[in-house]
């Protein structure tokens, strides 16, 4: 990692850059290439900004948030539910350089020489593990910088999730209620979702929407992008 981080510093300092004409006047130019976002599943994001994992407590890389275990389905999971009385902020490259700052003084506060305790610590560093070599980057943000993974985050994540709240028979076990489901109108559902129409570059249709927990991360997007028609 910290060699492809040195060629890209080398680039946004500047390479000279030939540029050729029909009329052979050919000029040369110093050309800064910049680094300003980046996307790749959750855990090698954790792994690139040496942050928790998403399941873990403060695992989000978007904000503060801490989380909470409940249990649900004979197991324990990890609740990233927004609450109101908890103060939640936006990571930066202010916040990780904060953090960073407390690494590099031992464990203590800025202008003071207290050493905070193990749970003190990871309650002030929010997750982060240690330093980013990304941070050399002069226009990359640690954080902001990584976008949405749309197959693991959005399609396998939370259209899966919403698919399964909806469509799944009500249970004390799973925590789904009659609110939620429309499991007992699943086969009208399901002539609906069989009469959609879709683009003529779409390669595989999605299955019959009884199948749901079977669904690919391709047929989830398409359910997505155009099952609201």
């Amino acid at each position: 990692m910290s060699n492809m981080v040195n060629e890209l510093v080398r680039l946004q300092e500047g390479m000279a850059v030939c540029f050729h004409h029909d009329n052979e006047n050919n000029s040369e130019k110093i050309t800064k290439i910049f680094l300003l976002a980046c996307t790749c599943d959750k855990p090698a994001t954790s792994l690139l900004l040496n942050h928790k994992e998403s399941t873990g407590f403060y695992g989000c890389i978007y904000c503060t948030i801490k989380g909470r275990s409940v249990e649900a389905g004979g197991t324990t999971i990890r609740s990233f539910a927004f609450n109101s009385k908890e103060k939640i902020i936006l990571r930066s490259n202010e916040t990780y350089d904060k953090a960073i700052t407390f690494f590099g003084n031992n464990n203590k506060l800025p202008n003071s020489d207290k050493v905070l305790s193990k749970e003190a610590s990871t309650a002030y560093l929010q997750g982060l593990k240690g330093s980013c070599t990304l941070r050399q980057l002069s226009h990359f943000d640690v954080y902001k910088s990584f976008l949405c993974d749309t197959l693991h985050n959005l399609y396998l994540g939370a259209t899966a999730k919403m698919l399964k709240l909806l469509l799944s028979k009500p249970s004390s076990k799973t925590g789904i209620t009659d609110v939620m489901s429309v499991h007992n109108r699943i086969d009208i559902v399901a002539k609906t979702f069989n009469t959609m129409s879709y683009p003529s570059t779409t390669y595989r249709r999605p299955r019959d929407i009884r199948l749901f927990k079977k669904f690919k991360g391709n047929e989830l997007r398409i359910f997505l992008l155009f099952g609201y028609s």
